[in-house]
């Protein structure tokens, strides 16, 4: 990914500067804990900052936040301005409650006929903030997952890699993958992608709907969905055998609005052509509703 970093390393000073309390303009407090900076902020702080940005473009606005008290948590809005920076419309409006843990949060806006937006954090009570992004959405190798192409369907021997911006593929008999002039076999690879999904594939307003992932694949596949900082579980599709084209439907997941989940996929083809598709509905709609999980909410991890 190549993110408009507005915070690194606790650093509010320079992009952060417009944020206020009780209508006058304060300092963060800059903490260095366990080898990370990042910065303290008091009760009842609102604090904003404006970017330029690209008519009608989707942009994922992401941030690692920390608020460990009862009653804590942080509101994030994204705001269209006019020619006079005058708030006209809100973007996205989200909350997020207290958590112990620095977690990373996000949500997907599309900034509509707007060239600047508004980035607002009301924090309620205290939060610890860090690594502020805006990330254009759907640029090349900033969205989608990070491919390992491997000779042999056990992960043999690495060919090359790349990031792929969705998982929609299907290489016919004697068309196998490409990278430039690097080839797999013309049968027996195997692929294994990695990086991290951010929710909600669910609309905002209607996050008690569970979402059902949807692999087709020819031959094996393996999906993992799991949150971040947790161990790894057992796969949510497990399908390692010989086979044409199959679909396999995951159990109901509840993903959280604004985490960022891990994702992995593990894929091999043995025989004749492959087929791999990543796909997800909602549960209690038509399957045959599936759609490809979009490259917005995709982002490369190369471990």
């Amino acid at each position: 990914m190549v993110p408009n970093n507005l915070v690194l390393n606790g650093d509010f000073s320079n992009k952060f500067q417009n944020w206020t309390l009780g209508g006058e303009t304060h300092n963060a407090q800059i903490v260095s804990e366990d080898g990370n900076t990042f910065a303290r902020f008091g009760p009842w702080i609102s604090m904003y900052q404006d970017i330029q940005v690209e008519t009608h473009n989707k942009y994922a606005f992401a941030f690692r936040f920390r608020a460990p008290y009862v009653g804590n948590g942080i509101t994030i809005k994204v705001q269209g301005l006019d020619a006079t920076n005058t708030p006209v419309e809100t973007l996205v409006e989200q909350a997020f409650l207290e958590t112990d843990e620095w977690t990373i949060k996000g949500v997907i806006l599309n900034s509509k006929q707007f060239q600047k937006i508004r980035l607002l954090f009301d924090i309620y009570s205290a939060a610890d903030l860090d690594d502020v992004l805006l990330l254009v959405t759907g640029q090349p190798n900033q969205n989608g997952l990070f491919g390992n192409y491997y000779n042999g369907t056990a992960f043999n021997t690495l060919v090359f890699q790349r990031v792929d911006s969705i998982i929609d593929f299907n290489w016919p008999a004697g068309q196998p993958p490409t990278s430039g002039n690097q080839s797999l076999n013309k049968t027996n690879y195997s692929i294994r992608w990695n990086g991290y999904l951010l929710a909600p594939l669910v609309p905002i307003d209607q996050t008690n709907k569970k979402v059902i992932f949807r692999a087709i694949s020819d031959d094996g596949v393996k999906l993992w969905v799991y949150p971040l900082n947790t161990e790894k579980p057992d796969p949510i599709i497990n399908n390692w055998t010989i086979h044409p084209p199959q679909t396999f439907d995951s159990t109901p997941q509840s993903l959280a609005p604004g985490e960022f989940y891990n994702i992995e996929i593990k894929y091999y083809n043995a025989p004749e052509g492959g087929v791999i598709r990543l796909m997800y509905y909602f549960e209690g709609e038509d399957p045959q509703t599936a759609k490809t999980v979009p490259t917005e909410h995709l982002f490369p991890k190369t471990q």
